[in-house]
């Protein structure tokens, strides 16, 4: 299943044993290396709690369901998640840019597969004095080259990069 990650943001977190919200979705951690979403942060809470992504059974459109309370961690116990911390790569307003240093626009969106938690597609929205010539695009996980803290690199083309309006993928939430 596909779900913008725009949507993901203040979702409850239902563990299934209890079957009350622990809390909402505050933020997410992405492993820029593999363009997974490894983590996500609750909000609410004096301590940062973190939650593997490994630890979803199932996202809902209202609600994300975990196993239970317990895999509710402080960041200091999730060594991965740590590292990834410093610094956080957020997509939302990335500057994203072609392989020759063509700015494109800034990253409004992505789509992520919950199965595996990767960035299925970007949403891309062309700066200001672009806007005259481009449309909104959306890009393939598979032309993203890089992504780091400052930008995401794409390989781009007309044939790959549709404008917005010609794809309308079904996506829940």
């Amino acid at each position: 299943m596909l779900r913008l990650l725009s949507k993901i943001h203040d979702l409850p977190v239902i563990p299934q044993t209890v079957g009350s919200p622990a809390g909402t979705i505050a933020d997410y951690v992405l492993d820029p290396a593999t363009g997974k979403i490894v983590a996500y942060e609750l909000a609410g809470r004096q301590q940062a709690r973190f939650f593997s992504c490994v630890d979803v059974l199932r996202y809902f459109d209202d609600g994300i369901l975990i196993s239970d309370p317990s895999v509710l961690q402080p960041v200091d116990e999730l060594m991965r998640v740590q590292k990834l911390l410093q610094p956080r790569v957020r997509l939302r307003k990335l500057k994203v840019v072609t392989e020759d240093g063509d700015t494109l626009g800034k990253a409004a969106d992505c789509l992520i597969e919950t199965t595996g938690h990767f960035v299925a597609k970007l949403y891309v929205r062309p700066s200001l004095p672009q806007r005259i010539f481009t449309e909104n695009m959306i890009i393939p996980r598979e032309r993203i080259v890089e992504i780091s803290p400052k930008q995401i690199v794409v390989r781009h083309d007309s044939e790959v990069t549709a404008p917005e309006g010609a794809i309308k993928p079904k996506v829940a939430g």
